[in-house]
């Protein structure tokens, strides 16, 4: 509870930080939604309606009234609500987040363990190379060209957009038909492929130290003299006390891929969270800017929880009083 409740500072502070550096961006909402032929009355009157002449102390006091009240404001260049919006776009990035986190550990774990059991291996320089070269490339530039071979070349996956939602795939895997699902795995591929391996260089190469650290631990020679099989003593006893630091860069991973991963999702015309920050920033809505942001900061806030409750089950010696 008490790291549950540190948590709303947390949130009041971003929410401030963001409000105030939205109105610092150069641009009148009003004269945006408008067009360039609004004259300077008809721009004070909208800018009136939506609020937007008042201080920016009051502005941000409203504002935080209705968000405690759980009204996240209407979008202003799209008539929606900021909520109905969101609402929309929050599972999309979480399925995408979900299926790109898959690929980063089901790569990562196994290419991190083997690297640091086989270390200084043709198979560890190799690894840590595909690591180095997957941190450094541009992810943008990584999502263009699986785009231009996978899709425009060889035809294997569409270009953008998405797939039939997740319940009605699997609605129609029960009769029988795999249309749906074939379509949703055929949108989400690419994507995902991008992000997860982005993030499984980065997680291997945190695997791999962790190893190495801990099968040079006492306890680990102890139970190779008592003769236990090397793969018993690898993954159930050094790998479960590497996992701390490994957890710990999975759920940032998480974070970042639930944070709407924006390039991705622009690259590919994916209509997550980013993408619709992305929109939002670009049309001057504030409301909506300010809605995303607090949703993907109490997002990554929540997984940061998670991870730090997650090591007290990881390591029976931690207890958090």
């Amino acid at each position: 509870m008490k790291r549950i409740s540190l948590l709303v500072p947390v949130l009041l502070g971003i929410s401030f930080v963001v409000f105030l550096l939205i109105h610092l961006i150069p641009g009148n909402p009003a004269a945006t939604m408008l067009g360039t032929s609004a004259t300077p009355a008809q721009i004070a009157r909208l800018d009136h309606a939506l609020g937007l002449d008042q201080p920016i102390w009051q502005q941000f006091l409203d504002y935080l009234g209705r968000v405690l009240q759980g009204n996240l404001g209407q979008s202003i260049s799209q008539y929606q609500s900021v909520s109905s919006l969101i609402a929309y776009a929050l599972p999309n990035t979480i399925e995408l987040a979900v299926v790109a986190l898959a690929i980063a550990v089901g790569l990562a774990l196994p290419l991190g363990v083997a690297s640091a059991v086989w270390r200084n291996s043709f198979f560890d320089f190799a690894s840590m190379t595909f690591a180095q070269i997957g941190i450094s490339m541009p992810v943008f530039w990584l999502g263009t060209l699986f785009v231009e071979f996978f899709a425009l070349d060889l035809h294997l996956f569409p270009t953008f957009g998405i797939g039939p939602p997740v319940g009605t795939a699997l609605a129609s895997l029960v009769t029988g038909n795999v249309g749906p699902l074939g379509s949703l795995l055929a949108h989400v591929a690419l994507p995902a492929l991008t992000l997860g391996l982005t993030g499984a260089a980065i997680v291997s190469r945190m695997v791999r130290t962790a190893m190495i650290e801990v099968l040079g631990q006492d306890y680990i020679r102890t139970a190779r003299a008592k003769g236990l099989s090397s793969g018993r003593i690898v993954w159930r006893h050094a790998l479960s006390n590497a996992l701390l630091v490994v957890v710990t860069v999975i759920g940032l991973q998480f974070g970042y891929f639930l944070g709407g991963a924006v390039i991705i999702e622009s690259i590919f015309a994916w209509p997550g969270i980013g993408r619709l920050t992305v929109n939002a920033i670009l049309a001057r809505d504030f409301p909506l800017v300010q809605g995303c942001v607090l949703v993907i900061a109490a997002l990554f806030a929540v997984v940061n929880l998670l991870v730090d409750v997650s090591y007290a089950l990881l390591n029976p010696k931690i207890r958090y009083q």
